[in-house]
């Protein structure tokens, strides 16, 4: 079943067939993995709080749980790709997970240009599953500040593989521009 097409807006169908594919026990074993190496390692780097950075994770799962159970194209947000940068940088424990809950290594290769509208399908779908989202994490993509990072992220991913081409060097809000522009 077809969750999203590239260059195309999502219809209620669309999002509706997200919802329908939500797999609440996949999604529970995902939540309750944890790496604590990781979040310390991009709380140091990023100059976060462990807390903050733990969230961060958290919606970093929740950005692959989208893109694992939709199995098209998906974008993060521009923290959330930092956050994925650095799970990648733990190989064994990123491939082990992707394994683990995708049955396969999720790649994340260069894209040749932005994905502005598949992060708003992401951000759409990600809603209809888990309702409100932290907008410090999943800015608006209607905000200025939002258009600006996404313009430059360009990050996509599905279960057949992933791009990113990270060439802004905006955070994603004035809270977290002092620890995302450090990135890409």
């Amino acid at each position: 079943m077809r969750c999203i097409m590239q260059n195309q807006t999502s219809t209620t169908e669309e999002v509706g067939n997200a919802t329908s594919l939500h797999n609440v026990a996949l999604w529970h074993q995902m939540e309750a993995y944890q790496n604590e190496g990781v979040c310390q390692r991009f709380a140091e780097e990023q100059n976060v709080s462990i807390e903050e950075s733990r969230s961060i994770f958290l919606e970093m799962k929740r950005f692959l749980y989208v893109a694992i159970i939709c199995q098209q194209p998906c974008s993060p947000s521009k923290i959330i790709d930092a956050m994925w940068h650095t799970f990648i940088i733990y190989t064994a424990h990123y491939a082990a997970f992707c394994k683990k809950f995708n049955g396969g290594f999720i790649d994340h290769t260069p894209s040749e240009k932005p994905e502005i509208e598949g992060y708003a399908r992401t951000r759409e779908f990600a809603t209809a599953i888990f309702g409100k989202l932290n907008e410090n994490l999943w800015p608006d993509p209607s905000s200025k500040l939002a258009g600006v990072c996404m313009t430059a992220a360009g990050c996509t991913c599905s279960n057949t593989g992933c791009s990113c081409n990270c060439s802004n060097n905006l955070g994603v809000d004035a809270g977290l521009a002092t620890h995302a522009d450090a990135l890409c």
